[in-house]
């Protein structure tokens, strides 16, 4: 589009421009319109250009700066005279719907504004820490909630930053603040319920932690909400500490002041009144005491703060020895706390020294320890008025960094903000770097975006961390709309494409995928922990350690993807933490499937589709007699004889070794077994998978001999769940009451008493799934075929712990398989798998019986 505006004819000279006409050379309309009311109107699918503007007076060019009454009106829109050529002026025009536009070239400058091509960025972290300048004050930290503490006003653009890097240290400290908050609530509060819920605690004040942090560095505050809103039944009252409000607001406090004090980095120089005499300390700056903790050392006094005595006032362990008024103290902390708990607080080490830079009296560093206050108090609200009481504001409309044609090397981790996309101009000609390869390339939080570029390392060497995650320290805070990663390839060695932890992110802790190619060889395509989840589509991966890795409850849908290569393809491993637990009422014989259950969180936390259960403990089979030395010298093939199980109605598991020429080649399980129990089992570092295993104990199995000697084994143990298919309550009960329903048959009786566990397994789903030469190594010369590599089809799909995997797929011959029990040989026609032969038997075996008679 070229817009030109030139003024209509008159006939005196000079004359007043009064009038002028536009014309859009794109469509050939002109219309007329007064001077000083210039409105350039824009479509709503633009999303950004530069236009000429040529001013003409009776066919004399005007220089654009000696029009100056003419006002180009509308959002983002300005006039400036183009270098070199005073006659024409450059207007860019940029509609409301793309305001949040930054540009990064590879001839960009740091310096620059991003706003246009021409004033490109030359970074993408430089782009990304821009994005403040877009959003004000209000939008990125909540109007205190206290009337004594005033809005402060700062330059949203230092401010967005300051938020992000306070969020971040705040974040690198969370384990040490939530052991110090913890270690202090110890000596403030006595109640039982409180003192005794050591695991629970922690883990509260570690959500409280990530929730905060998530909305200092995202904006809004809807993480804060949820995190409040947690402590609610769902019929909408306070639950769970509403018995310890008193004593929760005590721990909140102080883990609201270990916050302060971990943005500041530890340490801060603030006025104060000290008397010789008194070991009392009178603070003076605005947020007083807030942020001080116990375990504080004054150097200049050689004293130590012992007690937080108010919102003023600090008690030494002396007395102060000399006597001022409106003094600076350097307080800071010891790295160990001021609690002995064996963490350490960690300071940022690029940080200026104490004095002048984090002195908590500047705007700066009380502008953010305003914020943190803020959120305490919506926090607060909520807890104390109700579950609805403060309006969830969303983090505000993100940037978009446009990436054009270059390769960049970026001091990482780059943290794309909530809402905010990452776009390259394509994946050929756009190369992102890690110029440190100890930390994750990109960081994602809600709504984050990231396509159309390529990811390598200088000079290809290896990059043990992450492509894109969530931000490792200070987490995502709430996930309702998943990051998404399109249309990239990964080149970096020993990288993981995409790494979801569920633990580093609330709410759905998800991401998604489409369109990723890796060439990582050693490393990971997707990993998925601690109920970290994700959709995949179209994943490609070449020679990975493992194409998908998921562990502690980690689960995904994969569709139409690939893994080349490699060492093993899907790999299943674990389970998440119990989860729930509730008593059985009733008693229930063996095969059962339906159970009813009892429990007090019941109401409100009843398990669900996608969990399986262990009713009455976890039971074990045996999986494996792995043979770890062959022996020699066998004339019949030796025995393993298995000791019973320890469970109820428990089967004895039976397997089979086959020799060749003396040699014991393999031991084939005949029966897995049953109801082996956790102390008939130790722990076994599998040096073949690098996981811990439970193995049966020596004193649980013998072999014997006969002739021949030497055969070693180890005999692998994997636990028994039950999936859950259906959960009803039960109405008209008391207690709440409901019934569980899991697809499999329970072989043996439950009795009334008994609990069911619940765990999330790491589950991996996959349909329309290709492997070629799955096993065949990292190398990827070595691992072709035609470099005499072997592949190994059991290396396809591998589930450990209680992982699962679900897959449908084709291997490089055009086998197909569905899971594990069935296989259709492409070559010879046949349907083959010991699930299609047990069906198979089932079915026949009437006819043959019948016909028998």
């Amino acid at each position: 589009m070229s817009i030109r505006i030139k003024d209509l004819p008159f006939e005196a000279n000079p004359s007043p421009i009064d009038l002028i006409a536009i014309h859009d050379d794109s469509s050939g309309e002109e219309r007329n319109v007064s001077l000083g009311s210039i409105a350039l109107a824009v479509e709503s699918e633009v999303i950004d250009r530069i236009v000429k503007v040529q001013v003409e007076d009776e066919g004399v060019k005007l220089n654009p700066t000696g029009v100056s009454t003419i006002n180009f009106t509308g959002p983002g829109v300005t006039a400036t005279p183009e270098v070199g050529d005073p006659n024409y002026a450059n207007v860019l025009i940029r509609d409301k719907i793309v305001t949040n536009l930054l540009y990064v070239s590879e001839d960009g400058d740091d310096a620059n504004d991003g706003l246009t091509l021409d004033s490109a960025k030359g970074s993408i972290r430089s782009a990304l820490r821009a994005a403040g300048q877009f959003y004000t004050y209000e939008e990125l930290a909540q109007a205190p909630t206290d009337p004594n503490i005033g809005t402060l006003t700062l330059n949203p653009q230092r401010h967005f930053n300051l938020l992000k890097d306070a969020g971040n240290q705040i974040g690198a400290n969370r384990e040490f603040i939530v052991e110090e908050c913890w270690a202090y609530a110890l000596t403030q509060i006595t109640t039982p319920f409180f003192i005794n819920n050591p695991v629970k605690g922690k883990r509260d004040l570690g959500t409280v932690l990530d929730s905060i942090v998530a909305d200092m560095k995202n904006g809004g505050n809807l993480s804060t909400v949820r995190a409040g809103q947690a402590f609610y039944n769902k019929a909408g009252a306070l639950d769970y500490i509403d018995t310890i409000l008193s004593e929760t607001s005590t721990a909140l406090a102080y883990l609201r002041n270990l916050m302060v004090a971990a943005m500041r980095n530890w340490d801060w120089v603030s006025r104060c009144n000290i008397t010789a005499a008194s070991n009392n300390v009178t603070v003076l700056d605005d947020l007083g005491t807030i942020g001080f903790l116990e375990g504080m050392q004054i150097p200049s006094l050689g004293r130590t703060v012992t007690r937080i005595v108010d919102g003023t006032t600090l008690q030494l362990d002396a007395p102060a020895g000399t006597t001022a008024n409106n003094t600076q103290l350097l307080f800071e902390l010891p790295a160990g706390g001021g609690f002995g708990t064996g963490f350490l607080a960690v300071k940022d080490l690029t940080l200026p020294d104490d004095v002048g830079h984090l002195n908590r009296g500047e705007t700066e560093c009380s502008s953010v320890a305003h914020a943190v206050l803020n959120f305490f108090g919506i926090l607060n609200t909520v807890l104390t008025t109700s579950k609805d009481a403060v309006t969830t504001s969303l983090p505000p409309e993100g940037v978009t960094v446009f990436v054009k044609a270059g390769s960049y090397l970026e001091e990482n981790p780059l943290e794309v903000h909530a809402n905010s996309s990452v776009i390259g101009d394509n994946l050929r000609i756009v190369t992102v770097k890690p110029l440190n390869l100890e930390q994750d390339l990109f960081h994602v939080n809600n709504g984050s975006y990231i396509a159309g570029m390529s990811f390598r390392t200088v000079d290809n060497v290896d990059f043990p961390k992450a492509i894109v995650a969530f931000p490792e320290a200070s987490g995502a805070g709430q996930i309702y709309e998943s990051p998404y990663v399109q249309n990239c390839t990964n080149f970096c060695p020993l990288s993981t494409g995409l790494k979801v932890d569920g633990s580093r992110s609330l709410g759905l802790k998800s991401m998604v995928l489409d369109a990723f190619t890796q060439f990582n060889p050693g490393g990971i395509g997707c990993h998925l922990l601690n109920q970290g989840y994700t959709q995949l589509v179209s994943m490609f991966t070449i020679c990975s350690d493992k194409s998908v890795f998921a562990e502690s409850g980690g689960s995904c849908s994969l569709t139409n993807s690939n893994s080349d290569f490699g060492i093993y393809g899907l790999f299943s491993e674990g389970l998440s933490p119990l989860l729930l637990e509730y008593t059985v009422f009733g008693n229930y014989q063996d095969n059962a499937f339906e159970y009813l259950i009892r429990g007090a969180d019941l109401e409100n936390f009843p398990p669900y589709l996608g969990l399986v259960g262990a009713p009455k403990e976890v039971f074990y089979v045996v999986s494996e007699v792995r043979v770890n030395s062959p022996g020699s010298g066998y004339v019949d093939e030796p025995t393993v004889v298995f000791e019973p199980p320890l469970g109820v109605q428990g089967i004895t598991a039976e397997a089979l070794a086959t020799t060749v020429s003396g040699v014991v080649t393999a031991i084939e399980v005949l029966s897995e077994g049953g109801q082996y129990t956790l102390s008939q089992t130790e722990d076994y570092e599998d040096p073949i998978y690098g996981k811990t295993r439970k193995v049966l104990r020596d004193s649980e199995y013998t072999i014997n001999h006969g002739v021949g000697s030497g055969l070693e084994v180890k005999v692998f143990m994997e636990p028994v769940f039950y999936t859950v298919k259906k959960v009803e309550r039960l109405t008209g009960l008391t207690p709440p009451t409901f019934k569980v329903e899991f697809e499999e048959n329970i072989p043996f009786p439950v009795e009334d008493g008994d609990t069911i566990q619940f765990y999330q397994p790491s589950f991996i789903v996959s349909s329309s799934h290709t492997f070629e030469f799955v096993g065949g190594g990292t190398d990827l010369l070595s691992a072709l075929p035609a470099g005499g590599a072997t592949f190994n089809p059991d290396n396809e799909a591998i589930s450990l712990n209680g992982g699962r995997v679900a897959v449908t797929s084709s291997d490089q011959g055009g086998n197909f398989r569905i899971g594990e029990g069935i296989f259709i040989n492409s070559a010879r026609g046949e349907i083959q798998g010991e699930d299609f032969e047990r069906s198979l038997f089932s079915i026949m075996s009437p006819f043959i019986i019948a016909l028998g008679e």
